[in-house]
């Protein structure tokens, strides 16, 4: 197996594929893990097991009542088959968005949902095409889809001005520490992404991505380190409301750094950020 896969998890991910193969050959092609797995930065009892499994063609109602059967017995046998999250898809579908193609299975915290619509966009097509790890099936980069980097622009400025943009205006959901690393690590990912024109893991971007002009952002990111690694310091902050308007206002000003300087040609000195 791959070297980028953590032994905690190589226990499932056999027993995953044995039952793939023995139970599925001819209807499951492929099967990929993408995510923090695949960019090297897995995080015991935190991060996901992600994962694309590519099916030959749409998969029958009975069919998925056989998988949800499957993800049941590896939660059952496996304790850390309740991180496994992941999407079935058909072959025709591959490297396409959810508003492209119709409902499909997908597995959450372990359990799978029988139809609906998951993490398929153009970031999650680059990360498998370009750091995915095959468990089953040919290489992914020989997949049969092209994913452009003006796709994951897309994708990423979609992100900013929908998803973001919301929780920047709603600093009462920014309270908890899972809701603040989690804000704090992907949006300094997305800043990487758009600075360097390349995906890293989130720890990664959260110790490089330069931020120079935001003077708060040196106290958010060792705030978001503290609570990443679980050190049981106390927080850099007087109390979680100061912390959670301190982190709207990095994502209000990043939003507006991004849109500004990526996609209206702006420069650096003119985003505003001070």
């Amino acid at each position: 197996m791959d070297a980028r896969v953590p032994m905690e998890v190589r226990p499932l991910l056999y027993g995953f594929v044995r039952r793939l193969q023995e139970d599925w050959s001819g209807i499951v092609t492929g099967c990929y893990l993408y995510g923090s797995i695949a960019l090297g930065e897995y995080v015991s009892g935190k991060s996901d097991v992600d994962f694309l499994a590519v099916t030959s063609r749409p998969l029958t109602s009975p069919e998925t009542n056989r998988l949800a059967r499957l993800h049941h017995d590896l939660t059952r046998d496996y304790a850390c088959a309740a991180w496994l999250d992941g999407v079935y898809l058909p072959i025709s579908d591959l490297g396409k968005t959810n508003r492209e193609i119709s409902p499909y299975p997908y597995c959450k915290r372990g359990i799978l949902e029988l139809s609906g619509y998951w993490d398929v966009n153009h970031v999650t097509w680059w990360l498998v095409k370009h750091r995915g790890i095959a468990l089953i099936g040919s290489p992914p980069s020989q997949l049969p889809f092209t994913v452009t980097w003006e796709h994951v622009l897309t994708t990423m400025r979609e992100n900013l001005v929908s998803y973001w943009a919301e929780k920047a205006a709603t600093p009462h959901l920014l309270l908890s520490d899972e809701a603040v690393e989690f804000a704090l690590c992907t949006m300094a990912r997305i800043l990487y992404t758009l600075q360097h024109r390349t995906i890293v893991s989130k720890q990664e971007a959260l110790n490089a991505v330069d931020l120079a002009a935001s003077p708060e952002w040196e106290k958010l990111r060792r705030e978001a380190m503290r609570i990443r690694t679980g050190s049981g310091a106390p927080s850099l902050f007087a109390t979680r409301e100061e912390r959670a308007e301190a982190v709207s206002r990095f994502l209000s000003r990043s939003i507006a750094r991004s849109i500004h300087h990526v996609w209206q040609g702006g420069t650096d000195d003119e985003t505003g950020i001070h």
